[in-house]
């Protein structure tokens, strides 16, 4: 809205119930993300050992994870049908693994977005992320704190548990596709 001194500010149109939401549904990721993240002190030169380190424990957890066998996009679904008031937009923004500068457990992190715009505006009427696991914080609408048997005290317990890691990452990705789709449709109904 805009307006000067000689022309009023004209308030927009209200925006028509939402009864029908067309769904732009999320892919597949094709990698996912592994930190080992180093601690604040220690010996010299330990930053870039622990990237080197990472980055190859990345390679092999990916192999292990193997992104091809999960259908994670398929998870993440809403109701939809093709003639719709909306559009919503659902991704997987990040998926993979980490352990922080003072943790000794490695921790799944499931990050998916979605916005929802109408045919009338522009402007999104949601947009928002929801964290599963690592990323996670206690209370927050956005938020879904992980499971505690999700947790890996090793990587080589967390290799050994390569079927564990991927019920996590489904759950995840399932429970968060949940909370979007609840507050997706909160936007919705609010947009009246």
């Amino acid at each position: 809205m805009v307006s000067c001194a000689s022309h009023p500010q004209t308030p927009a149109p209200p925006i028509p119930a939402i009864h029908r939401i067309v769904l732009v549904p999320a892919t597949n990721p094709v990698w996912f993300t592994f930190e080992n993240a180093s601690p604040v002190f220690g010996y010299p030169g330990q930053y870039w050992v622990n990237k080197i380190d990472s980055h190859s424990k990345a390679g092999r957890f990916n192999e292990g994870v193997d992104p091809k066998r999960l259908t994670l996009g398929d998870v993440i679904h809403l109701a939809a049908t093709a003639d719709g008031d909306a559009v919503a937009h659902v991704w997987i923004d990040e998926i993979g693994m980490y352990s922080g500068k003072f943790s000794t457990q490695y921790i799944p992190r499931v990050n998916i977005r979605g916005k929802l715009w109408t045919k009338w505006s522009e402007d999104s009427l949601y947009s928002e992320e929801v964290n599963y696991g690592v990323d996670a914080r206690k209370g927050k609408a956005w938020a879904i704190e992980p499971d505690d048997r999700y947790r890996w005290g090793s990587f080589d317990e967390l290799m050994a548990g390569i079927e564990d890691v991927r019920a996590a990452y489904t759950m995840g990705a399932r429970l968060a596709a949940m909370r979007l789709a609840d507050q997706i449709g909160v936007a919705a109904a609010a947009a009246k």
